[in-house]
């Protein structure tokens, strides 16, 4: 007998289906009403169906013949197939977002089931209409307050809905990329001579440890942070940033840097946590 699995999301479940001695089972996938538990989409209809997120779904198609290749489109909470990405598409930890989706597409399309690898940025609108495309660039994040980080692993940059670059700054990690604020932390390559232990005032208290937040992996990796202009607030300078609030003269940060040298240190990382406040200037 198959073994059934269950994940549901904006109300809707995704059932999975698979036997104990093949687990990809093809027509695996259903769709139910989590309310209700009424069926939407039976077995049988689609190879995948991922969760739901803003109001659409991910969902894989089978090959039109035995060693086709399937094509990848999306339908919305009701069922219905909205559209259909060309063969050669690809989605990776990406989902619909102010109305936009980013999709790998394959720069070298050949035969069906192969995937070069080498691909490019098309953006869609919920009605598969392409709304623009980047060529030079391979992995793009979801459109947050109208802000998309794009680039490659370790090489960021900031655009807007239209695809224009915001500032001339790279990034190498990002932390958050929601600008409800209107600022996000990143950390960039700084050159060794223009590293320098800040320009912190106002010292508080210590405080707030987290252990799981980003680290510099290397010396020249400095943390700061950008408005949504993609301008720098906070030069980048710090080991780590753990947190940023707000106060009527100015922001709040939680830094960890090893420069400072504070008694009160993290016992897993040596570094030392401090307050301290700085303006919008990031002064």
């Amino acid at each position: 007998e198959p073994n059934e699995h269950w994940r549901s999301s904006e109300g809707r479940t995704i059932a999975n289906r698979h036997s104990p001695d093949d687990y990809w089972l093809s027509g695996s996938y259903a769709l139910l009403d989590s309310a209700s538990g009424r069926t939407i989409i039976p077995y049988g209809v689609y190879e995948s169906i991922k969760p739901f997120r803003n109001g659409f779904a991910e969902v894989w198609l089978p090959a039109p013949e035995p060693e086709g290749e399937q094509t990848l489109g999306f339908i919305n909470r009701a069922g219905a197939l909205v559209f259909t990405l060309p063969l050669g598409s690809h989605v990776f930890d990406n989902y619909f977002s102010e109305g936009l989706i980013a999709v790998n597409t394959d720069r070298v399309p050949s035969e069906p089931g192969y995937w070069s690898g080498k691909y490019y940025i098309t953006w869609y609108d919920t009605t598969g209409r392409v709304v623009m495309e980047n060529r030079k660039i391979e992995k793009a994040l979801p459109f947050q307050h109208g802000r998309a980080f794009v680039g490659q692993i370790r090489d960021w940059i900031l655009i807007d809905r239209s695809g224009k670059r915001l500032g001339k700054n790279r990034f190498v990690w990002i932390k958050d990329t929601d600008f409800s604020q209107n600022f996000v932390l990143v950390a960039a390559n700084v050159k060794p001579e223009k590293l320098q232990s800040g320009k912190l005032r106002a010292l508080v208290r210590y405080g707030l440890r987290r252990y799981n937040e980003y680290l510099s992996v290397a010396p020249t990796e400095k943390w700061g942070a950008i408005d949504s202009l993609g301008e720098f607030i906070i030069l980048p300078q710090f080991d780590k940033i753990l947190d940023i609030g707000f106060q009527s003269e100015g922001m709040l940060v939680a830094i960890a840097d090893s420069v400072l040298r504070k008694q009160h240190r993290d016992l897993y990382t040596g570094l030392s946590y401090q307050w301290g406040l700085v303006d919008r200037q990031g002064k």
